[in-house]
C-alpha cells in the first residue's frame, strides 16, 4: 500500500526547512548498499533533503548487478560513482547511515546523528549462478530500511506532516 497514507496528513502544508536535510549513507567500499541508498533517496526528489553516500575505501566502481536492479525499477545510476569519506561534506550532515555488516567504523565527528541498517553485501557470495547473484540484488533491494529511506527523509523534512 501507499505508506505515506499510513503516516501522514495530507490536510497539512509542508514545513519548509532553512535549508535542507543532508543525508549520508555509509558502507565500506561505496558499490553497492550505500551508492543503492542514495540512488533511491535521490529518485523519490523529497524536496529539502539531499542525499550523499560514500566508502571507508572506494571501490572501482556501482556494481554491475547493483546498476541494473536500480535501473530496472527506473532509478537513474550515471552520476552513482564510490567515494572516499574523504571527498564529501560528512561534517555538516544532519543524518549519517551506516549499512555495513562488516566490522567497519567510518572516522566522523561523534557529535552527528548516526543510524545504523546492518545489512549484509549483496556481492559477498561469489559461487552463486548468475541467476542467484541477480537475485540476491533484486531481494537486496527489498531490504526494509531501502524503502524507509523515503520515510525517514520525508518524515526528517516535514515534521509537521506525520504523526
Amino acid at each position: 500500500g501507499d505508506w505515506s497514507s499510513d503516516v501522514c496528513s495530507s490536510d497539512l502544508r509542508p514545513v519548509r526547512r532553512a535549508a535542507p536535510m543532508k543525508i549520508l549513507f555509509i558502507s565500506a567500499d561505496n558499490t553497492c548498499r550505500s551508492l543503492i541508498a542514495e540512488g533511491i533517496c535521490r529518485w523519490m526528489d523529497i524536496e529539502d533533503v539531499e542525499c550523499w553516500s560514500c566508502g571507508g575505501r572506494a571501490g572501482a566502481g556501482l556494481h554491475p548487478l547493483a546498476k541494473q536492479v536500480l535501473e530496472e525499477i527506473g532509478v537513474p545510476t550515471d552520476d552513482l560513482k564510490p567515494k572516499l569519506i574523504s571527498a564529501v561534506p560528512a561534517d555538516s550532515m544532519d543524518l549519517l547511515v551506516t549499512l555495513c555488516d562488516e566490522d567497519f567504523v567510518p572516522d566522523l565527528p561523534p557529535d552527528l546523528p548516526w543510524e545504523h541498517w546492518p545489512t549484509d553485501h549483496p556481492a559477498a557470495v561469489k559461487e552463486d549462478t548468475p541467476e542467484k547473484r541477480l537475485k540476491r540484488f533484486r531481494t537486496h533491494l527489498n531490504f526494509p530500511p531501502y524503502h524507509n529511506t523515503t520515510l525517514t527523509c520525508f518524515q526528517r523534512a516535514y515534521p509537521a506532516r506525520c504523526m
